[in-house]
């Protein structure tokens, strides 16, 4: 009966491996074939600077693709709209919403003077609604080149 058993324990690892090489391969094409659409087809570069203050204005570059409209969807539908119907749990979410906000801008910016540090430090001394600003500022700045250009300013679409 160990000769039987021995036989099925080496067809189940032979199914095994051969299937994990099946799932290696798999990967392996899906990989080049993501290499090429990105090779061809890469998001649209957008730049563009924005006012962090009234002094400071930072340059914005970034690609428009699904990972930076996700990010961006993600921070602003999770600021609450309405103050006076703020909780507790909003208020622990806090510090890693203005994390991932800090970690967004120092992304989108070039400029290494404005780091995630620099923009956690807003928030830590200023407070979540001064780093809001300045991420709105940021958000309106690359919604604002995206109509450019693609010729939506003021309502006017080139064709």
């Amino acid at each position: 009966m160990s000769d039987d058993t021995d036989k099925l324990s080496d067809s189940a690892n032979e199914l095994l491996n051969e299937t994990r090489e099946a799932k290696r391969e798999a990967d392996e094409r899906q990989s080049e074939i993501l290499a090429s659409i990105q090779s061809e087809h890469g998001g649209d570069l957008i730049e563009t600077t924005f006012s962090v203050t009234s002094d400071h204005s930072a340059p914005i570059a970034t690609k428009l693709n699904g990972e930076l409209i996700d990010r961006i969807n993600h921070i602003e539908s999770s600021v609450p709209t309405d103050r006076s119907e703020v909780d507790a749990e909003d208020l622990q979410n806090v510090s890693m919403l203005m994390d991932e906000t800090a970690a967004l801008l120092a992304d989108i910016i070039p400029d290494s003077d404005f780091d995630k540090t620099l923009f956690y430090s807003v928030y830590e001394s200023e407070g979540p609604e001064t780093l809001g600003v300045i991420a709105e500022n940021a958000f309106e700045a690359i919604e604002r080149e995206v109509k450019r250009q693609y010729g939506d300013v003021d309502g006017f679409r080139q064709k």
